[in-house]
């Protein structure tokens, strides 16, 4: 008797009856609330309903009930402990969360194989560094489909780069430049007549970087680029990531560059003899060319007699 009474105790239910009001309108019933169920034990068999059409639900619920949910979409969600009373009244409020505008741009870390778009990475090591002097002569030949060509000789003067051939037969052909995340103007960057211009000699703020503050340069060569950078980035993009702080100790690099020349070796060469030397002296005296006539030995003794003159006339 005593075990028959202990199941028929553990097996008892209750109806849970209630109504679901909108807070915001006068209270007016909500229509399609859900109401979950939370138990005790949580390998209880779940249990729930939804507001009919006058905002009220009813659910059957075990002693092992302590609680239940009630959501809405739009509404904040309104939990209930369960007391003795068996019917309830529940009021949702409106729950607004505006989100501002968001704009992703930027790459994605993805595997090499299930990329398809033609993305290039040149790394700059600390051997690369005392190699090159700007930006413009890490690129040379370490990029396929990217050429490289000398604007002008002026010192420092960028080169002229090409990313898979010609773009455009009117507009610009230069590929768009960015520097850790800040796309670089026209401005920023001289145009190639502006270059030749002797008078005023040009640099691009590019060429200016120093390589060893470099991390590396990534170089986007088809039409892929265009859905990060716009149409800018027609004629393909160079980005350009520079080094930043690391957590750790610090750390001290020291770069030195050696250069070594051969000497001159004078053993080869034919030089003149006393007579030739003066007689060459005298020759050039004796012409009209008046470059340096008075830089020989042979000129100053004759400057110093004052015969220069009376050589000249014969």
């Amino acid at each position: 008797m005593f075990i028959a009474v202990t199941f028929s105790l553990s097996a008892q239910t209750r109806t849970i009856t209630g109504r679901v009001l909108d807070g915001d309108f006068n209270n007016e019933p909500l229509i399609g609330a859900a109401i979950r169920v939370e138990f005790n034990d949580k390998n209880h068999a779940p249990a729930g309903t939804v507001s009919d059409i006058d905002g009220n639900f009813s659910v059957n619920v075990t002693s092992a009930a302590k609680g239940f949910y009630v959501t809405f979409v739009g509404y904040a969600t309104q939990y209930v402990k369960l007391g003795d009373k068996n019917n309830y009244s529940v009021i949702l409020r409106a729950d607004s969360k505006v989100m501002d505008e968001v704009v992703v741009t930027g790459y994605q870390n993805i595997e090499r194989r299930k990329l398809t778009a033609s993305v290039s990475t040149v790394g700059i090591s600390e051997e690369k560094v005392g190699t090159i002097k700007n930006i413009d002569q890490a690129l040379a030949g370490q990029v396929a489909g990217l050429s490289t060509m000398s604007s002008s000789g002026a010192p420092g003067a960028p080169v002229k780069i090409r990313i898979r051939g010609t773009a455009s037969m009117n507009g610009t052909q230069d590929p768009l430049w960015v520097l850790d995340g800040i796309p670089l103007e026209g401005t920023d960057v001289p145009k190639m007549e502006e270059l030749k211009d002797i008078d005023n000699i040009y640099q691009t703020a590019i060429a200016g970087i120093n390589p060893a503050d470099i991390e590396n340069i990534t170089v986007l060569k088809d039409a892929a680029a265009t859905a990060i950078y716009g149409a800018r980035a027609a004629n393909g993009v160079i980005v350009i990531t520079t080094k930043k702080g690391k957590i750790g100790k610090p750390q001290i690099n020291l770069s030195a560059k050696l250069t070594v020349n051969p000497r001159l070796s004078l053993d080869r060469l034919n030089l003149l003899n006393s007579d030739e030397k003066v007689g060459l002296e005298l020759d050039l005296l004796g012409t009209d060319y008046t470059y340096r006539e008075n830089k020989g030995g042979v000129a100053q003794i004759l400057s110093n007699l004052g015969e220069t003159a009376a050589y000249k006339a014969g």
